[in-house]
């Protein structure tokens, strides 16, 4: 098959079908989507050397994710699947399990022709010079989650505010000492809600002591081992914020471990709004992140930039967050 073939069947010119390969515009939807559906259905690619492979229509939409186990990430998944779907697209997930060199291949792979789009859950773990790099060479259209950087549309949540909320109302229940288990420090995330957090532990009059400040990296066993590190202390918090829910989880277990009672002897909360996975009795007191919301606004956001030929204006969307109480944190005893 040829590409006048393909102009045939579709009832085009070639130079139509060329426009549509290459993403450009001046082409009717209806034609665009006729043509498209003409070049999947036939299986269809043009020869080497005409610079069209990596244009020609997937149908797929690729999402990278940190690691597919984290419950965190199975609303955002959801939401944006769904919303792809409803719009004739198939996302296809690539999970880099944490690892910088697994992420950037698959995002090589995404880029090489393999999607129509890209969704990527939080890119800071490529680094700042694999992203710059990426983002002077973007081959499809790209949007983030949990990240904001300035010269590609994302969604996220105001994570300033974020750990401000978690260290604002521990302040409210009469807390003073109290300690902090970070995400992973080289997510921009993470840095964001450490500096809420102190934020409003300087606007409540409290001090903040390096020695409360546990270095996470958003897994269950460093919040473990963070609450360890924290308890261990002749002074110990009498309340933790964790910066995301499954640390909370972890630190919750050490506490059983060793005879610590949450919420009488420490109060504890964390961020996400986890429901499903470590859900315990009582309940874990969070701020919840909108996860379902998330992926339909950023699947509804790359959907529109796609159906109108690789749109390039910057949004950037951010979402709300509130505070669930449950019962792991209570006012400070006297």
């Amino acid at each position: 098959m040829t590409i006048q073939d393909v102009a045939n069947i579709a009832q085009v010119s070639k130079a139509t079908v060329s426009r549509v390969i290459n993403g450009k515009p001046g082409v009717r939807k209806e034609i665009r989507d006729r043509v498209k559906a003409v070049i999947l259905e036939s299986g269809w690619r043009p020869s080497a050397g005409r610079g069209m492979a990596s244009r020609i229509p997937s149908g797929f939409i690729g999402i990278i994710v940190e690691g597919v186990r984290n419950p965190f990430y199975h609303d955002i998944i959801a939401g944006a699947s769904d919303v792809l779907k409803q719009n004739g697209f198939s996302p296809v997930i690539y999970n880099s399990n944490n690892s910088p060199e697994a992420r950037q291949k698959g995002l090589d792979y995404f880029l090489s022709g393999a999607v129509d789009g890209i969704i990527m859950i939080e890119s800071d773990l490529l680094g700042k010079e694999s992203i710059d790099k990426t983002l002077k060479n973007l081959s499809c259209p790209m949007v983030l989650i949990e990240d904001d950087k300035k010269d590609i549309s994302s969604i996220s949540v105001d994570n300033l505010l974020v750990g401000k909320k978690a260290g604002e109302y521990l302040a409210s229940l009469g807390h003073k000492n109290i300690g902090h288990i970070t995400g992973n420090y080289n997510f921009e995330v993470s840095r964001s809600r450490y500096l809420g957090f102190v934020q409003a532990l300087m606007e409540a009059g409290l001090e903040t002591d390096e020695k409360h400040l546990a270095y996470g990296d958003f897994s269950w066993e460093s919040g473990y081992e963070g609450m360890k590190q924290l308890m261990s202390l002749a002074e110990r918090p009498t309340a933790i914020y964790a910066a995301n829910d499954i640390m909370a989880y972890g630190a919750w277990q050490y506490a059983d471990d060793n005879g610590i009672r949450i919420p009488e002897d420490v109060s504890l909360i964390g961020t996400d709004g986890l429901t499903l996975v470590y859900e315990r009795s009582p309940r874990l007191t969070t701020i919840c992140h909108p996860c379902r919301e998330m992926g339909e606004k950023a699947a509804q956001l790359l959907s529109s930039k796609m159906m109108h030929n690789g749109d390039d204006e910057i949004q950037h969307i951010i979402l709300e967050t509130y505070l669930r109480e449950g019962g792991s944190c209570a006012p400070l005893q006297p």
